[in-house]
């Protein structure tokens, strides 16, 4: 069965981008970038059409690592300047190429095959009913597609009509960039070593989701997210908030309940909190105490541990 789908996944793929590169031939819309978008919708369309054959819209998943590479190779093979550079063109092609040979083998490690489809797009089906058609293809397909176009959309500038030299900036991005990817490849290897180590299995994990009661859909929220924790097997609870709204700052008062919450819970199952950051939240919580005119003792992220 896994190598039916690896077949039929790659298959997908290889009339996706002929398909889109015939776009390119027989397609002009007078400018370069727009010819691409539409090789990119059509190449999304043919994904799109074996979503529905096979049942999966899972083989949307690999797109947004696989196409960056057909659109770089296009641009640097149809330059539009005459002095392009080549060491140019080599500095972007290494981090992309590694973004896309990471983020796809990450993807293919991982992937089941045709049996199993993206448990959120199963819930998008359930919630919307009978348009999932339109939310599979415009939420799903198309929607990526175009956030993934706009975010390639600076190559055409330093690709296609740059006929600058080679400066200090291209460097820096590329290096930038390469420690970027590295970073996440690191990253996944971690979390490969962490799920393949048995003595991790006994670990239990029991996801607490608090309805802070701010909002009138609130309560409607915290059970959909149940419903997904529960699709991937976790036990999990919601615990509502019910004291009164500050005059104050909702945000510290918001902070203080839940933790309250969660520290009881802890206390009552002899458990440890995680509570799940990112490197967002610790550059706005920097920039927040920058606005602040904190002083410079104050001016850093969350601390790794905090005593309550």
């Amino acid at each position: 069965m896994y190598i039916k789908s690896l077949i039929v996944c790659l298959s997908a793929y290889f009339f996706s981008i002929l398909f889109g590169y015939l776009s390119l031939v027989y397609f002009d819309l007078g400018h370069l970038w727009l010819d691409i978008l539409l090789a990119h919708t059509v190449a999304t369309v043919v994904i799109f059409i074996f979503s529905v054959i096979y049942k999966n819209s899972s083989l949307y998943d690999p797109f947004w690592s696989v196409i960056p590479l057909p659109i770089f190779i296009y641009l640097i093979i149809y330059p539009e300047v005459d002095e392009s550079s080549k060491l140019r063109f080599l500095l972007i092609g290494i981090p992309v190429t590694y973004y896309v040979i990471r983020l796809t083998w990450n993807w293919l490690k991982t992937w089941p095959g045709l049996e199993k489809e993206d448990f959120r797009y199963i819930n998008l089906y359930q919630t919307f009913g009978r348009f999932k058609l339109f939310i599979n293809f415009f939420g799903i397909h198309l929607f990526p597609t175009l956030m993934v176009n706009i975010c390639l959309f600076p190559l055409y500038f330093a690709i296609t009509i740059n006929d600058q030299p080679v400066s200090f900036i291209d460097w820096f991005f590329c290096i930038f960039t390469i420690l970027a990817v590295l970073l996440e490849h690191v990253s996944d290897e971690q979390m490969h070593s962490f799920k393949a180590d048995k003595r991790n299995a006994s670990i239990n994990c029991m996801p607490i989701i608090i309805d802070h009661n701010l909002r009138d859909e609130s309560e409607y929220e915290a059970k959909e997210v149940k419903k997904i924790s529960q699709n991937l097997g976790f036990y999990t609870q919601i615990k509502k908030i019910n004291s009164s709204k500050p005059n104050g700052s909702i945000q510290n008062w918001a902070r203080k309940q839940r933790r309250n919450i969660l520290f009881q819970k802890c206390l009552e199952l002899s458990a440890n909190l995680i509570l799940g950051h990112h490197f967002d939240d610790q550059a706005e919580t920097l920039f927040m105490r920058i606005t602040r005119r904190s002083a410079l003792d104050g001016l850093s992220g969350m601390n790794e541990i905090t005593s309550w």
